[in-house]
């Protein structure tokens, strides 16, 4: 398996991200972004929450389409 996301979602309004995994060695090809999109769209919500691992700010925060980001 090169890449995984996994989202829970109303349908409608509200979407949560809880895993986003791409495999070392595929890293930095754009997968990630693809299957974010992907994710979004099949979501059908308005809006997507994200809890931001160590490590994965830089990918999330280059992200054109984000309105707010919270970093923990």
């Amino acid at each position: 398996m090169i890449a995984f996301a996994q989202a829970l979602t109303d349908g409608s309004i509200q979407a949560y991200l809880s895993r986003l995994l791409v495999a070392p060695g595929s890293r930095r090809q754009g997968i990630a972004g693809r299957l974010l999109r992907e994710v979004i769209e099949r979501s059908g919500a308005v809006g997507l929450g994200v809890l931001v691992g160590d490590g994965a700010e830089a990918f999330y925060e280059s992200l054109p389409d984000r309105k707010s980001t919270r970093l923990n």
